[in-house]
């Protein structure tokens, strides 16, 4: 399938970590990458970046995100108590957004949009830490709209993110424990109506239920028959 646009790479690292490269920037999507065994790389194989996106701040997500900013001099995009968050350790560029339109850096344009999920980081000094609303990002770039679910259950917001953003791609989550599992993923494909899926946070940390794709597939195939599941494996790079 081809999605009209200059050339982007998105290249699934295991969990919910990607790394998108358009025709000159690198951005990192929720590189937790020591805690999932199934991760295809780790931290010190992660040579450049220019952005690292992070939907909220469970230890599966903001994972090696705070290490990777400080090696490879990242801005760090995220909402607003999160990005503090990050400042606070030692991050000296991080972009303090809310949920918004996309905005401009560099020429790609990125914006926050609801997740249904909650977010926080866990016990500091014997205190919880909040890490604010928990976020999926909408990426516009080389003519394409990325839509990151980041983690969120099936919710209303994805029937406002298909109409007024209208993704050519989307990566949504599918393990069925703390997000949508395969059935409801592709529900939500019928609202969103990409033109591909790809599915991420399934099969990875051994807190997750084992979940089978092909539900996934023909899931959407039933009920968004336009729409194409690209399955990736740890590693594997989606073209387009």
């Amino acid at each position: 399938m081809k999605i009209k646009g200059e050339k982007m790479e998105i290249r699934w690292l295991g969990h919910s970590a990607f790394e998108i490269k358009t025709k000159n920037k690198i951005l990192l999507l929720d590189p937790a990458l020591k805690i999932n065994p199934n991760s295809s790389c780790k931290p010190k194989d992660i040579k450049k970046a220019d952005y690292i996106l992070i939907s909220h701040g469970h230890y599966d997500h903001l994972g090696d995100s705070i290490e990777l900013a400080k090696k490879t001099k990242a801005k760090i995009i995220a909402i607003v108590e999160l990005a503090v968050y990050c400042q606070g350790k030692g991050v000296k560029d991080a972009a303090m957004l809310n949920i918004c339109s996309p905005m401009d850096f560099q020429g790609i344009k990125i914006g926050l949009v609801p997740a249904a999920h909650s977010g926080g980081i866990g016990l500091e000094d014997g205190k919880a830490v909040y890490s604010g609303n928990p976020v999926g990002f909408i990426i516009q770039s080389e003519g394409k709209t990325v839509y990151f679910a980041g983690d969120t259950g099936l919710c209303a917001d994805l029937k406002m993110i298909g109409e007024v953003y209208k993704p050519d791609i989307a990566m949504l989550p599918i393990s069925g424990s703390f997000t949508m599992d395969p059935k409801e993923a592709a529900i939500a494909a019928s609202w969103i109506k990409p033109k591909v899926v790809i599915p991420m946070h399934y099969n990875s940390l051994p807190s997750l239920p084992k979940v089978n794709v092909n539900e996934l597939i023909k899931g959407v195939k039933k009920r968004s028959p336009k729409t194409r599941c690209i399955i990736l494996k740890p590693g594997d790079m989606y073209r387009c």
